[in-house]
């Protein structure tokens, strides 16, 4: 592991990451092109007035990370309504199961950043914009009984270093994080909502992609061209890559099937914007389902010059649903991405 997620809900669907959970939240969470940080979407999350209303998206982690750097652009985190006298806002929960050991939230009369162990506020600081602006929060959380670590920086600038206890009970591991928008009393229930984008969690194995994360974005890529690996039929026309490239996706309205095992196909995509520099990773996301009952399977595929990298194969339900992979390093050199590299990838999927 290294990268273990990212997302910046380019798709225009909320699935792209993790499964929701939503309790006593009137909208939950969204994808919206109202508000964005780089690229044109961005999570929205909304909690209606209840006790202790959640709207989260749930990511889960191995079960042996103790460790882990977060990146989150978060929005808009001034209160819809207009009285406040107690109440805080959670965007980020790091639990092991049902035990919350830390959580980053923001004081809603102040705007300063809180971080609670379970609901124990340990430490604060920094200050959120007034307006609707994003600002990049990065975190490093270490799970410890009294070697802890929480450490965040909003926009560059390091305004939170605690040491000390982080662990809540039980033992000191990470299995789910949840990423979101969750009310922490039931003194102000008043409609709130935040704007969360360019998610991205490292955990601390090998040497790349583990550790700070920086204040960069992630930029979505789509297909624009068929390759020679094209065997997979259409439901309309002639060119394989429009019917995959479309955001927010049309599910049934516009696709590619096969199932012919070993059969692949493999898309050309965007050039990177000549702007950019330091590619820390390349993730591959499909959206599927199998027409053959579930459990009939496929594999993302990666094709970079002359090595192509069939992923771990994966089973398919019968409704749609989100596959990714994270690549670190480029398949055919084992180094790190370039530009150039990156506009020559082909991928798409191969049919078990």
């Amino acid at each position: 592991m290294a990268r273990l997620a990212m997302c910046g809900w380019e798709s225009g669907n909320a699935e792209e990451l993790g499964n929701e959970l939503r309790v006593g939240a009137t909208s939950g969470t969204s994808a919206t092109s109202t508000l964005a940080r780089g690229g044109t979407y961005s999570l929205r999350c909304r909690c209606a007035p209840n006790t202790f209303p959640k709207a989260y998206r749930i990511i889960g982690l191995p079960t042996n990370t103790s460790e882990v750097w977060i990146r989150i652009a978060l929005a808009n985190c001034v209160p819809n309504g207009t009285t406040y006298t107690t109440a805080a806002m959670t965007f980020l929960e790091l639990r092991n199961g049902t035990v919350r050991h830390i959580a980053l939230g923001y004081d809603v009369r102040t705007r300063s950043l809180v971080v609670y162990r379970d609901a124990t506020v340990i430490a604060s600081g920094g200050i959120m914009p007034s307006t609707s602006a994003f600002s990049c929060i990065e975190a490093h959380v270490v799970i410890h009984a009294s070697s802890g670590v929480v450490q965040v920086w909003q926009d560059g600038v390091l305004v939170i270093n605690f040491a000390g206890n982080t662990l809540t009970s039980g033992v000191g591991i990470l299995n789910l994080l949840w990423v979101g928008l969750g009310q922490n009393s039931t003194t102000d229930n008043t409609d709130e909502q935040v704007w969360i984008d360019d998610f991205a969690l490292n955990d601390t194995v090998g040497t790349v992609c583990s550790s700070r994360i920086g204040q960069g974005g992630i930029i979505a890529l789509w297909p624009n061209k068929d390759t020679t690996d094209k065997d997979f039929s259409r439901s309309a026309g002639s060119d394989n890559y429009s019917l995959v490239n479309s955001y927010p996706p049309d599910d049934d309205t516009t696709y590619v099937q096969h199932g012919v095992v070993d059969d692949m196909d493999l898309y050309q995509f965007q050039s990177m914007p000549t702007s950019l520099t330091n590619i820390s990773a390349v993730q591959l996301v499909g959206r599927m389902k199998s027409v053959y009952g579930s459990g009939a399977k496929g594999a993302l595929t990666a094709k970079s010059d002359d090595t192509t990298l069939v992923q771990s194969w994966t089973a398919f339900g019968t409704a749609y649903g989100y596959q990714s992979k994270v690549m670190e390093t480029d398949p055919d050199t084992g180094v790190a991405w370039t530009d150039t590299k990156i506009n020559s990838l082909q991928a798409g999927l191969t049919v078990k």
